[in-house]
């Protein structure tokens, strides 16, 4: 299995047990789907039957639906205005573009171009995104960006490729 972690903060973000696509060797596209997850039920955990011995309550569990990626990797919502996430992502494309020049600085002019029109396009469907930050919530970290496909219930992440490392386990 290979684990894709934020560059900066050492979080694991998604692994690629999930669809992933790379495009313009610039950014990924991480399909995942909806799940519910249900708390464990503790009678039945420690093998008692309530019914059986008189107690025939019904006990509530608590149900959480959320994209499988967010929940096996703890992914943490996060939320910006147009505007904050302008100035993030301007900051956070400079850091990118440092490392990209130190390791293959051959990438960055076209990367550069690559970059600016991710940007651009995202920065023009804005409000379909939804933000995330991996377990540590560091805020100089990698954003996750959650959108839909055309069916609007397939969510997929967006991620640039240089802001994450692949460590195979």
């Amino acid at each position: 299995m290979i684990i894709y972690k934020d560059i900066i903060t050492g979080d694991e973000l998604f692994s690629d047990s999930y669809s992933i696509k790379t495009f313009d060797d610039c950014y990924y596209e991480i399909e995942g789907k909806l799940i519910t997850e249900k708390d464990g039920d503790f009678d039945s955990m420690i093998g008692s039957n309530p019914s059986a011995e008189g107690g025939g309550e019904d006990v509530t569990l608590n149900e959480r639906t959320d994209v499988n990626i967010v929940i096996a990797h703890d992914l943490q919502p996060t939320v910006f205005a147009k505007k904050q996430f302008m100035a993030f992502i301007k900051d956070y494309m400079k850091k990118l573009i440092a490392q990209v020049e130190e390791n293959e600085p051959d990438r960055v002019a076209n990367l550069k171009v690559k970059l600016q029109a991710k940007v651009k396009d995202i920065l023009s469907h804005f409000d379909d995104y939804e933000f995330y930050n991996g377990a540590s919530m560091n805020p100089d970290g990698c954003i996750l960006l959650l959108n839909y496909r055309e069916d609007g219930s397939t969510p997929f992440f967006t991620v640039f490729k240089d802001s994450v490392v692949s460590e195979k386990y």
